[in-house]
């Protein structure tokens, strides 16, 4: 938070008016720009802040072996095959994150609320 005194600030202003002076539980992490900047904290790291490996070198998800045929995009991958998903990709695709590079815990909010369209980067991380 160091870099973003602006976004510390805000969530700190939001905190203060929910919480008083008592101190957060579990149960607060409801409150919206507190959790979108928790969210973007997560799509950050788990995004890019590895400088010591490449994208094609980083840990992926867990992986699975298909039980059955199945196509993806035209492609036949064959039972018994082991396939995993590309968390660098994912939280990396501007589709969804646009302007990427930048810290906006914004992109998870619409009129104040967490966005339910926004992809969430915690099942990724």
């Amino acid at each position: 938070m160091l870099l973003y005194p602006q976004v510390q600030k805000k969530g700190q202003e939001e905190l203060d008016t929910y919480l008083g002076t008592r101190l957060p539980i579990f149960e607060d992490q409801h409150l919206p720009y507190v959790r979108a900047i928790m969210l973007e904290a997560i799509r950050q790291v788990n995004s890019f802040l590895s400088p010591s490996f490449t994208p094609y070198d980083r840990p992926t998800g867990v992986a699975h072996r298909l039980t059955m045929d199945d196509e993806y995009k035209g492609y036949l991958i064959p039972k018994g095959s082991t396939v995993s998903d590309f968390t660098w990709a994912l939280l990396r695709d501007e589709e969804h994150y646009p302007d990427l590079d930048t810290f906006n815990p914004e992109r998870f909010l619409k009129d104040g609320e967490i966005n339910p369209k926004t992809l969430d980067p915690i099942p990724n991380f």
